[in-house]
């Protein structure tokens, strides 16, 4: 009996751990910053569930800005951090939308890509 309980509970998990289809590709590649001369220094606090931050990983990727990813979803520190940034651009903050991205100090909260790419650009 208890064996079968166990791997009714083992099934149950296994099952709402499937959250993102198989085969699909939502691990963002972390790309360190600092790989070219003068490249600035890019946080980008999301989620890997996040499909804004989907969009921003791939379009990255394909321009090759270097990045390093917060998943502050699993990382306690990085969601504090990012807390952190936040409040300095907006204090009265209660809830944050995905992206939050910090370009060497320049905090930007929710931007679309353009957005992003004219903050960039400004460095």
């Amino acid at each position: 009996m208890k064996k079968i309980i166990m791997s009714c509970l083992i099934f149950v998990f296994a099952l709402g751990a499937q959250v993102v289809p198989p085969g699909s590709d939502n691990n963002p590649e972390p790309h360190e910053p600092g790989q070219k001369k003068n490249e600035p220094t890019i946080l980008f606090y999301g989620s890997d569930q996040c499909g804004i931050c989907q969009s921003f990983f791939s379009n990255m990727k394909d321009e090759k800005i270097a990045y390093t990813f917060i998943n502050v979803r699993k990382d306690r520190k990085g969601n504090n951090e990012m807390w952190e940034k936040v409040f300095k651009v907006n204090p009265d903050a209660r809830s944050v939308r995905f992206p939050v991205i910090d370009i060497d100090g320049k905090v930007l909260v929710s931007p679309n890509y353009k957005t992003f790419k004219a903050a960039l650009s400004q460095k």
